[in-house]
């Protein structure tokens, strides 16, 4: 099963990877309090982000 959630959400036992599709790294775009251990990503997969114009 997929579940979409937000890169500031803090990781669970059970969510297993962590896979974000985006052209940035969460830690770029993330407020400075948000935790540590919420920065975490599994794979990166700039290249099926969306483009931005797209994105606008």
């Amino acid at each position: 099963m997929i579940y979409c959630k937000s890169c500031a959400e803090l990781p669970s036992p059970e969510a297993g990877k962590r896979i974000l599709i985006g052209p940035a790294l969460p830690h770029m775009s993330l407020p400075p309090e948000t935790p540590p251990d919420a920065r975490v990503v599994d794979l990166w997969l700039e290249a099926l982000a969306p483009s931005t114009e797209l994105m606008q």
